[in-house]
């Protein structure tokens, strides 16, 4: 099996592409921006 060795740039230049083609669309959504009232809200005693 053959090693590849990438740079720290490069591992962060893949990262970001990855993160703004597939991961973003999964995380970045308006429910977890704005919880519903019914939602526990995390450190908090008002749950």
């Amino acid at each position: 099996m053959q090693s590849i060795l990438l740079s720290r740039e490069e591992v962060g230049r893949r990262a970001k592409e990855l993160y703004e083609n597939s991961i973003r669309q999964q995380v970045e959504r308006e429910e977890n921006f704005y919880p519903s009232s019914n939602s526990c809200v995390i450190l908090s005693s008002r749950c």
